[in-house]
This record gives C-alpha cells, structure tokens and sequence, in this order.
C-alpha cells in the first residue's frame, strides 16, 4: 500500500507524539475528526498503525515500525518495472 500525502501527515504526527487519538490528529492537521479517524483506520489496514486502547470514542494509535519507516519517506515510489 502507498502512503498518501494526507496518511502521511498523521504518521508524522502519532510519531511526534508517541500515541495519538483523532482529536490530536484533527487539531494538527485541520482535518476533520471523523476524516482524521478514517484516516487512521485505514493507517491500521495497512499495516502502519496499532490501535492500542480499547474500540471506543477515543481510540489512541501508535507506529508500527513498517509506520516509522513510511513516516520518515519524503514520498513513496513505486517499485521500478523495466519496460520490455
């Protein structure tokens, strides 16, 4: 999965903060909470995100190392297909 700009983002803020919920995510980024938890639970699909509270309103996310790595990329590239 490639990391959007907007993923992005919220990677290098739950990496400034260690642990992140929407609201924080939301006030940093100017996006919405709702966009902002989207967001995240999309980070989580991918591999990028661990949820480490409970399903509930305020749901905190952390980095997974695969999160770290992409969080530290200027921006992803697809991998290189030689044209035949």
């Amino acid at each position: 999965m490639l990391v959007t700009g907007s993923e992005r983002k919220v990677l290098r803020i739950v990496k400034s903060l260690k642990e992140a919920n929407k609201w924080q995510i939301a006030d940093r980024t100017g996006f919405s909470p709702d966009y902002a938890e989207y967001l995240c639970q999309q980070l989580v699909i991918g591999g990028y995100l661990i949820q480490t509270t409970a399903p509930s309103v305020n749901r905190k996310y952390r980095l997974t190392p695969e999160g770290e790595e992409a969080a530290s990329k200027t921006w992803d590239q697809p991998p290189y297909v030689p044209a035949v």
